[in-house]
């Protein structure tokens, strides 16, 4: 279930500095003072704690769409908000109270003063939101797995953030759980909007249109890969649609396949998509077949040639 996003844009505005950022969106929302959480949340959750209640919103997200999302304390939160690439190694206080160095080159979100947070790894302590929070910026956002990952080795550190940002997000994720937080910052159903968040203002700037890649499937390729000449066609598309390919046939037994925006960070070519299938239809089903041996002696070297004409 997902809530339709105001048509105003947030107070606070964003600068995407670095071609590491893909897609970047921010949601401003007011808190109510005993803001409610729905069951479902709670369940997953556990009671609420004396964390804020988005804090459990954020991760319930998570672990319901694998799409990270980030609060910011607006009133935390200087002037502006900016996304770039580090200049050179700096320390920073994370969330978990803890220091860590940044290395050069990270994906940082800086504002005017100040780095408040590591990009696909974690916040910073100062511009956390607390039990007293009541206005609040909300990051969802795609970039560069490799990046994050070199980021997060190099700190020491591993998040559930990182985890699913080092193997690359669903690039059309990110304003769909943006959705999904305002739905569930709602409340549950017949709860007075005086115990739910009200929607403040939406930013997400949309340069350039998310990537349509297609490869192309020889049937062919396939089978020869997995050693199943008979390998039914009806069965391999089957799998594949099931995976998220869109298939469209181009001549006989050759196929152009449309790769799903979550796999578009790994899926670039036909043996790309050969591994998808055979990794859904099970690798032992791969028949083992060991070369030929050839009995035919192999012809003399050089020395041996040699060694007859002397002989």
């Amino acid at each position: 279930v997902i809530s339709q996003l105001p048509d105003r844009k947030a107070s606070i505005p964003f600068r995407i500095m670095t071609e590491k950022c893909m897609r970047y969106g921010l949601l401003e929302m007011s808190l109510a003072e005993n803001m409610v959480l729905r069951s479902e949340i709670v369940s997953v959750m556990g009671a609420q704690s004396n964390k804020n209640p988005i804090v459990d919103i954020s991760n319930y997200i998570l672990l319901e769409l694998g799409q990270p999302t980030h609060a910011f304390d607006k009133d935390k939160v200087d002037g502006e908000i900016r996304i770039e690439l580090s200049d050179a190694a700096e320390e920073i206080e994370a969330l978990d109270g803890k220091k860590y160095i940044v290395p050069a080159a990270s994906i940082v979100i800086r504002d005017r003063k100040r780095t408040i947070a590591v990009a696909g790894v974690i916040g910073c302590a100062n511009s956390m939101v607390g039990p007293g929070t009541r206005s609040v910026v909300v990051e969802s956002a795609s970039s560069d797995p490799i990046c994050n990952r070199k980021t997060a080795r190099a700190m020491g550190i591993s998040t559930d953030a990182s985890y699913l940002y080092e193997r690359g997000c669903d690039t059309e994720m990110l304003v769909f759980a943006l959705k999904r937080m305002a739905m569930l910052c709602a409340g549950s159903p017949g709860v007075m909007s005086t115990a739910a968040a009200h929607l403040v203002g939406f930013s997400y700037p949309e340069n350039e249109a998310i990537e349509k890649r297609q490869v192309s499937l020889s049937l062919k390729s396939l089978r020869a890969q997995m050693n199943l000449a008979r390998l039914e066609e009806s069965i391999i598309l089957s799998r594949l649609k099931n995976l998220g390919y869109g298939v469209k046939q181009t001549e006989k037994e050759v196929f152009t396949m449309s790769v799903p925006s979550w796999r578009l960070w790994d899926v670039r070519n036909e043996a790309d998509v050969i591994e998808d299938f055979a990794r859904s239809h099970s690798f032992s089903s791969i028949k083992l077949v060991l070369p030929p041996l050839d009995e035919e002696e192999p012809p003399l070297n050089d020395i041996e040639i040699l060694r007859e004409c002397l002989e």
